[in-house]
């Protein structure tokens, strides 16, 4: 076992936050005079520390823009995200948001507020422009709403899709409805049961793995991608191999999904049995609910298949188990890729 993990709340700092450390030490040597830590978000103490360094910071001096984007990356890792939106509005009141990168951090509180609605009908235009600093056409605003969901963040993804589709013209394909139901399970919002029975009404093959006291199995070819590669007509709710494959290939970085209703609270262990592929490492990460939970690699480059496990605590009713590649590429000549034979979940053995 790789070791066995608490479902966190997932906010994925990223490698710029990571560098802003040393900076930030050096701009505020009177406000922050240890390492500014940006630590998981299971370490609660140490983003209460973060929190309050950058706090102290920001009223130094009000116009900082990398305190501003650390201390709302710290409150959502802290699911605070009320104190989030409060810092994103004094950032665009306060701030110069000219860059694009910067633009979409400042933006995730506003969507991941609008995100919690259980339609996307329900935005109301006063939410819209709330956003008009931020959104510079469709193809922008889908792309960063696809991100938000590669990265782990569902909810606010579910907002910014919410944005395009009220925006500009939404196509109600199936495949739209694949992703507005998946999002739904992932927010654990209300009417999931009647909008699953009406996704499986139209595609027979499409599962809903019902989890009790026995082991169940869900073979790699019932999953499907929750990631859009219009090039290789990949979409939401394409399935990741052939009804009758053994095996399903990550051919491009994404994510694939699988939907199950637990019937009883308590501790599951959830299982993956995966390919150490050439070229390693195969960097890859298991979740729930669109979060990213585990993260691993894959190291052997021997082709054997290894099983990995996590632990998690789950309640009653319907919930995602997903998994990602993240390292898609050739090298030396070595297309790298990402297989899965098959993920089981079964009550936690104590």
């Amino acid at each position: 076992m790789l070791g066995a993990v608490q479902v966190a709340p997932n906010i994925g700092f990223s490698y710029m936050m990571a560098k802003a450390n040393q900076q930030l030490v050096r701009a505020f040597p009177d406000k922050i005079t240890e390492p500014v830590l940006l630590p998981h978000a299971q370490d609660e103490p140490a983003v209460e520390r973060v929190i309050t360094l950058l706090e102290g910071a920001i009223q130094q001096r009000p116009n900082n823009l990398l305190a501003y984007r650390t201390l709302i990356q710290a409150l959502a890792a802290q699911t605070d995200w009320q104190a989030a939106l409060d810092a994103s509005n004094q950032a665009v009141q306060r701030l110069n948001l000219a860059q694009p990168e910067v633009m979409g951090e400042i933006a995730i509180p506003y969507f991941y507020q609008i995100g919690k609605k259980r339609n996307c009908d329900e935005v109301t235009k006063v939410e819209i422009d709330s956003l008009t600093w931020f959104i510079r056409g469709e193809e922008p605003l889908r792309t960063f709403a696809d991100t938000l969901l590669f990265q782990g963040q569902p909810l606010a993804a579910h907002g910014a899709y919410c944005v395009a589709d009220q925006l500009f013209t939404s196509a109600t394909s199936w495949n739209w409805e694949f992703r507005e139901t998946i999002l739904a399970v992932m927010g654990r919002m209300p009417g999931i049961q009647q909008r699953l029975q009406l996704l499986k009404a139209k595609d027979p093959l499409f599962t809903i793995f019902e989890i009790g006291a026995l082991p169940v199995t869900i073979p790699a070819a019932r999953l499907r991608w929750m990631t859009v590669i219009p090039y290789y007509n990949v979409n939401f709710g394409t399935p990741l191999a052939l009804p009758d494959a053994k095996e399903g290939i990550f051919w491009w970085n994404g994510q694939a999904t699988a939907v199950i209703k637990v019937e009883y609270l308590g501790k599951y262990t959830i299982s993956a049995s995966l390919r150490n592929s050439v070229p390693a490492p195969i960097k890859m990460t298991l979740g729930l609910d669109g979060g990213r939970v585990h993260p691993f690699e894959l190291a052997s480059a021997d082709n054997s298949w290894r099983i990995v496990h996590m632990d998690v605590m789950l309640e009653r009713g319907y919930h995602t188990i997903d998994v990602w590649f993240l390292n898609n590429g050739v090298i030396d000549s070595d297309d790298r890729d990402g297989a899965i034979q098959w993920l089981k979940i079964r009550p936690a053995v104590e």
